[in-house]
């Protein structure tokens, strides 16, 4: 079936995922991703590598299609209001509001007031920075799986709770690199939890061992403990002090920590 030519591409920035089956550099990636992109289209990008825009560019015109790279940034009061947003969230919205400016313009759309503008930052996507209230105290899921977004999720806690001690739970599947992922969360100077998520039929690939997880911790720091037990660890980072308890790594993981609460809040109903 042919693809409409009036279809719009939207690539977001490209890093180190999937690689077995993308490919193991940028340029590789980025035209796996670029696939997207159709005889005619339109597709948009923000600014990134000139590796990844090199080989976007060249695949676009290929396609005989158009590409837009956003390079402008959003206006300092703009930009005041979604400093409240974790950094990938930012560049996301920015990306999405210019490409439905061009929507707006090329099909007589009317403009997005003021007020629907900030209603859009507002939208939250489920672990992604996910804030959950449990048992008196602030949990954050976030499902950044790679070192790209891992670096992105450190950033954004450092920019929205900059000078906050922080306690991390990770669990990272066997294909991804957990060393760069560990470094990555050691610029957070956090109380390391090493565990793994667990195996059921139907997942695509095992955990890292929460002991090798710990032998990789071991190097870059020494607040670091290994607990293999995925709701044993999770009990332990809920013991912790400090104020940012987050748990990330996986989206396997992640999902096994997120049942685990929706249990114990379901029984915690079924008890009043």
């Amino acid at each position: 079936m042919a693809v409409r030519s009036d279809k719009i591409a939207v690539i977001t920035d490209i890093g180190f995922d999937h690689v077995a089956i993308l490919g193991h550099t940028l340029p590789e990636i980025a035209d796996k991703k670029a696939g997207i992109i159709h005889p005619g289209n339109q597709a948009f990008m923000l600014d990134q590598p000139s590796e990844v825009i090199e080989t976007i560019s060249s695949y676009a015109c290929k396609q005989q299609a158009s590409l837009t790279i956003i390079d402008t940034k959003p206006t300092r009061t703009l930009q005041s209001k979604l400093d409240e947003l974790p950094l990938f969230q930012q560049r996301n919205w920015w990306l999405a509001q210019q490409v439905y400016d061009y929507v707006a313009h090329r099909d007589a759309l009317p403009a997005l007031t003021a007020k629907k503008l900030e209603q859009t930052m507002q939208i939250t996507i489920p672990g992604r920075m996910h804030k959950i209230n449990y048992r008196n105290t602030q949990i954050i899921l976030d499902v950044a799986h790679n070192p790209q977004k891992i670096g992105l999720l450190v950033e954004s806690l450092k920019q929205l709770y900059p000078h906050q001690g922080a306690a991390v739970m990770v669990m990272i599947g066997d294909g991804k690199d957990a060393r760069l992922m560990l470094q990555a969360l050691s610029k957070l100077k956090p109380y390391l939890i090493c565990s793994e998520y667990a195996f059921t039929e139907g997942l695509p690939h095992k955990a890292h061992p929460a002991s090798l997880l710990a032998h990789i911790a071991h190097q870059l720091t020494s607040k670091f403990i290994e607990v293999a037990d995925h709701a044993a660890a999770f009990q332990l980072l809920l013991e912790r002090d400090e104020p940012i308890k987050l748990v990330t790594g996986s989206l396997y993981g992640v999902s096994q920590i997120k049942a685990l609460i929706d249990a114990d809040i379901q029984d915690h109903r079924h008890t009043q």
